[in-house]
């Protein structure tokens, strides 16, 4: 099960709704999600209608491409993260979100000097 009550989630055709109940009736669709100009039902893949693709998604997207893996939530300051050193995994203290960006802070500390890092996991990637 990908969506569940509550989600906020996007469709291209509609924009940003929420997702109201999972119902299961004859025609398949299981998943109900509300949006600004009313309801619509979609498969538990994330199929509307007749759509060939899933459309439904955690992310705003372009036709270029869209996700369904639920987000890691930000972790808490002073949380030990993993972040990506080129191709090798190193562990720090999280400190906060700029923008696009991950900063933690320098070395093994919970204070001081932070940096930006790209990518960021609070599990281990390597597991």
């Amino acid at each position: 099960m990908k969506f569940k009550k509550g989600d906020k989630v996007y469709d291209r055709h509609h924009g940003w709704g929420v997702v109201c109940r999972r119902i299961w009736n004859s025609t398949g669709y299981c998943i109900e999600v509300e949006f600004k100009h009313g309801f619509e039902s979609y498969t538990d893949d994330g199929r509307n209608y007749s759509e060939l693709e899933p459309t439904l998604s955690f992310t705003e997207y372009t036709l270029e491409g869209f996700s369904q893996e639920r987000p890691e939530p930000l972790p808490e300051k002073g949380q030990l993260v993993y972040v990506r050193h080129g191709s090798e995994w190193v562990m720090r203290f999280y400190s906060h979100k700029e923008g696009e960006h991950y900063c933690c802070f320098e070395r093994q500390r919970k204070d001081g000097s932070t940096c930006p890092w790209k990518h960021l996991s609070i599990k281990n990637p390597l597991e």
